[in-house]
């Protein structure tokens, strides 16, 4: 490929994701499935990029997306949301993860695969994708009730995606059967990980609040997040807990003038961030969709391997309706609400950044980990687009 062709290329790829961010917010119709067709057009397809060339790139790339999906869930969590419908969105969140990943673990074990790999497959793709539900509700005729919690339980699920199945890419290559010491370690990993995020989200939410240059206010913090990410798996933290907290902390910074000081949500400085921030946000999840597209490999999708997406996604239908029932179970003012609950299944960017990193770990059996979660991917996507012309066309007036 030249060099004119693949900055041609570039600008392209950036306009359609801008063209399907406003179709998402005109239809309801989600922009991922086209991103992903686009990177399997431009790489098994046509074959303008070669997968191969990139698969180098793919740890340092997977990294990087998923310390801005932390960052980016931290500095988006309201607390007093939280707080307000914490009980309902935690019920769906833990209840639909676990269910999907004890399913997924007994599929991919009848499949052949060792039951810790089906475990991580399992973690993978066992959450919602907050990059996909939480724009999607906010544009949707539902009570403002089930948006927040639906938006809550896809932040919640990112983080037990990434924390989880990051934490076994730790655990699986040491081998070990006797996992006991194993999890006292990420226990103290997390520990480390937690206190280091909220240092250094308060003490640079101190330092933001004097900062005389707000154009460069937006890059020290990208700066301060590569650090402390480093550092914090340079001791043996967890990196990708430290990017959480320290996002959450100054995302919430400004509410909590009694704790932290005066507070930051007048200041220059907390808008530029989040500016600057939707930018890059928009930038790292079109190319990286795409990326993953071009990653893609047919090789590995025998019959097999898609009976084997095919029961996956049955199974994340099947977990989510369970998680649906007892939720509107316990809040009965909820059951008008059941099916889009049901329905809200779309898998994304976490599950994409999520994908390539066993492989890349060097764990073996986890090389068609990319293809599977591709495929169901694009497989709760339509169910998900499916159930919000549902839901729209069901529910003409807009809730409260």
């Amino acid at each position: 490929m030249t060099v004119n062709l693949a900055f041609a290329l570039l600008g392209v790829i950036i306009f359609i994701g801008f063209f399907g961010t406003v179709v998402f917010q005109r239809t309801r119709i989600p922009d991922l499935p086209v991103l992903l067709l686009i990177g399997i057009l431009l790489g098994p397809v046509l074959h303008l990029m070669n997968p191969e060339e990139l698969a180098g790139f793919t740890p340092y790339f997977a990294t990087f997306a998923m310390i801005m999906i932390l960052f980016d869930g931290g500095m988006a969590l309201d607390l007093r949301s939280i707080l307000s419908q914490f009980t309902g969105a935690v019920l769906l969140a833990v209840l639909g993860f676990t269910a999907t990943a004890a399913l997924t673990t007994l599929i991919a074990w009848l499949f052949g695969y060792p039951a810790p790999l089906g475990l991580l497959l399992g973690a993978i793709l066992g959450g919602t994708s907050g990059a996909i539900i939480m724009p999607l509700v906010s544009q949707m005729r539902i009570s403002g009730e089930a948006r927040t919690i639906l938006s809550l339980e896809s932040s919640l699920t990112d983080i037990l995606c990434v924390v989880i199945a990051v934490s076994l890419v730790h655990l699986l290559p040491t081998g070990r059967s006797e996992w006991i010491t194993p999890l006292q370690d990420l226990l103290g990993r997390f520990i480390i990980g937690i206190l280091m995020g909220a240092a250094c989200g308060v003490g640079w939410s101190k330092f933001l609040e004097r900062l005389q240059r707000p154009q460069f206010a937006y890059m020290l913090t990208l700066a301060v997040l590569f650090l402390l990410f480093s550092l914090a798996e340079f001791i043996r933290g967890n990196g990708a807990m430290a990017a959480l907290v320290f996002g959450l902390i100054l995302g919430n910074y400004k509410r909590f003038p009694s704790l932290f000081g005066s507070p930051l949500g007048g200041n220059t400085n907390d808008t530029t961030i989040r500016w600057y921030h939707g930018e890059l946000a928009f930038f790292v999840r079109t190319f990286f969709f795409v990326y993953i597209g071009l990653i893609f490999t047919a090789d590995p999708l025998g019959p097999k391997t898609l009976l084997l997406c095919l029961l996956i996604f049955g199974a994340i239908v099947a977990s989510r309706y369970l998680a649906a029932q007892l939720l509107v179970w316990g809040y009965r003012d909820r059951k008008s609400e059941q099916m889009i609950f049901w329905l809200m299944t779309a898998r994304g960017l976490a599950a994409a950044v999520l994908a390539p990193l066993p492989a890349a770990a060097g764990i073996p059996g986890t090389e068609a980990f990319v293809n599977i979660v591709l495929l169901v991917i694009l497989l709760t996507n339509f169910l998900t687009a499916f159930g919000v012309t549902w839901t729209e066309r069901v529910s003409p007036e807009p809730a409260a």
